[in-house]
């Protein structure tokens, strides 16, 4: 347990949304609570209702993907234990598509009453987050499945501070990150930036992910140390953390599982 956190701490200070190859550069990220004992109700929803219908619209070029995740450790005081994203190759794909065509074509039989009841009886939405991948590193294979297994890192930083944020992981860590991956130490991670909502109420900007395959696998030395003094032989991590650390501040980390992918 030692070794996990020691592990958390160090995504959340440098590294780690996802370590599949990449679903594309934005989200739509909805968050669920599902009442106690009710996970597999709502997830069986999930599969016979909405997995059927985002495998319709990707194959309509609407989206990229979509998958469903549960949250470790959530109980009756959490403020969601189930997210769903869509993920979309541009903003202006948001828009796209019809509820009501969606109905017709993959659920002819039901109605759309029927499938608004069924959805809202299953869980109750809590909020919707909206943003684009920054950047994340590429799996080792190109026939890389998705990860069962996120950590889960949610900074804020200032307006003025986020890019020159964004750079330093992208520039400094993801490159290290990118050498754990070509090891087979991580199955990768990713930057995720949060666009709405935003402002000084909005608890989070950044989203820092590292994809693993268990808690076994998490609680392994990862060797970092070995893969940042092979990319970068002439910098010291100790002076980039001071750069990094009065840029962001630390909000929360999750767990997160996958239950539902269509990819």
């Amino acid at each position: 347990m030692k070794k996990l956190l020691v592990l958390l701490l160090l995504f959340a200070a440098s590294a780690p949304m996802s370590a599949q190859p990449q679903p594309g550069p934005y989200f739509i990220a909805t968050f669920f609570k599902v009442p106690p004992g009710k996970g597999q109700a709502y997830l069986k929803m999930e599969r016979d209702i909405w997995k059927p219908i985002h495998e319709y619209r990707k194959k309509q070029g609407e989206i990229i993907n979509w998958a469903v995740y549960a949250v470790e450790f959530s109980g009756e005081g959490s403020e969601y234990n189930y997210v769903a994203i869509e993920y979309y190759e541009s903003a202006s794909k948001f828009d796209q598509g019809n509820f009501d065509q969606w109905i017709k074509a993959v659920h002819p039989k039901r109605t759309a009453d029927d499938i608004i009841k069924a959805t809202t009886d299953a869980r109750v939405q809590v909020k919707t987050e909206m943003g684009r991948l920054v950047k994340g590193t590429q799996a080792a294979t190109q026939n890389e499945k998705p990860a069962p297994m996120y950590a889960l890192a949610f900074f804020k930083t200032s307006q003025e501070n986020a890019e020159v944020y964004s750079n330093l992981v992208t520039g400094i860590f993801q490159p290290v990150e990118q050498e754990l991956v070509n090891e087979g130490k991580i199955k990768g991670s990713s930057l995720w930036e949060v666009w709405f909502p935003s402002g000084k109420s909005a608890h989070y900007n950044f989203v820092r992910s590292s994809a693993e395959k268990n808690w076994m696998e998490m609680e392994q030395d990862i060797h970092y140390d070995e893969a940042w003094k092979k990319v970068h032989p002439n910098l010291g991590q100790a002076a980039i953390r001071k750069v990094i650390t009065p840029l962001r501040e630390i909000y929360k980390t999750e767990i997160w599982w996958l239950s539902e992918s269509i990819q």
